[in-house]
């Protein structure tokens, strides 16, 4: 599975947006984009929200395989993003100290227990991003697409007909399991590489 763009919207905008690199108060590296930290950002670099956008969706693929290999039951696409924002935030060991032995009732609980910080004000936004990631996770999941009949017909289709015929997506169209909130993400995914490599 992959972040639904309902997901990468609840990750950003608790990350915030920063087209300058910035050294935050006791970390060695400098942090850029949609919370993109490491020894690879310069200081003074600076950076794009189209830029962020393509950053942000690799970086999130090792939370996903995080989320992919840890999850001990099958995940529908809300509690999967839930966990991918909880991982990306928190990372895998915590993910797996909340995961493991409990059941999805319990791990949804158990979400706000990792709000703890030194500081007062940041404990409070730590609360706000648990409540949330367990509102999406406890939330019904959206109607899924798992064949080429079932993708409304027009604009949808078409692109998914696309994406099957360039190999983006399963064989023939059965076992699509497709929600239009993922489609539009590949859309917008594509949109922001062609005009990031100046193919758009």
């Amino acid at each position: 599975m992959w972040t639904s763009k309902r997901g990468v919207d609840l990750i950003k905008s608790f990350e915030g947006f920063s087209s300058v690199a910035i050294q935050l108060k006791g970390e060695q590296y400098y942090t850029i984009g949609y919370g993109h930290y490491g020894p690879d950002v310069r200081p003074g670099q600076r950076m794009t929200h189209e830029e962020a956008e393509i950053l942000i969706r690799k970086d999130l693929q090792k939370f996903e395989a995080w989320v992919n290999k840890y999850a001990p039951w099958p995940l529908n696409q809300n509690e999967f993003d839930a966990l991918v924002s909880f991982t990306y935030n928190c990372g895998p060991g915590n993910l797996q100290s909340l995961v493991r032995g409990r059941t999805k009732a319990q791990v949804a609980q158990h979400m706000l227990v990792y709000t703890h910080s030194g500081s007062e004000a940041y404990t409070a936004g730590l609360y706000a991003r648990r409540k949330k990631e367990q509102a999406l996770f406890l939330e019904e999941d959206m109607e899924r697409w798992n064949k080429l009949s079932d993708v409304p017909a027009g604009y949808y289709r078409e692109q998914v007909q696309r994406l099957i015929s360039q190999g983006l997506l399963a064989g023939d169209g059965q076992g699509l399991n497709l929600t239009e909130d993922m489609l539009r993400t590949i859309l917008i995914v594509e949109r922001a590489i062609k005009k990031a490599t100046g193919e758009g």
